[in-house]
């Protein structure tokens, strides 16, 4: 990911509307996270129209994850 497209989610997440909307969503998936203490993540899907604004080009969708304290986590994409 490049710095242009870094910043333009940082600007998009961090604007008041979005903020407003993550909190009862983040208070979800912790939620989700306690309630399964064996499991090392909890997540939730974003809809499509969740940020308000349109995402930079490559950007498909948006998730939100919980990931429990001491979980090992495999690499999401290793580099070749």
């Amino acid at each position: 990911m490049n710095d242009q497209v870094l910043a333009e989610l940082i600007h998009v997440v961090e604007s008041k509307a979005v903020a407003n909307k993550l909190k009862p969503a983040v208070a979800d998936v912790l939620d989700a996270l306690i309630a399964s203490p064996k499991e090392p993540q909890a997540w939730e899907p974003l809809q499509q129209d969740f940020f308000g604004a349109r995402l930079p080009d490559g950007i498909k969708s948006g998730w939100l994850f919980a990931l429990r304290n001491g979980a090992v986590f495999g690499n999401e994409r290793a580099s070749q």
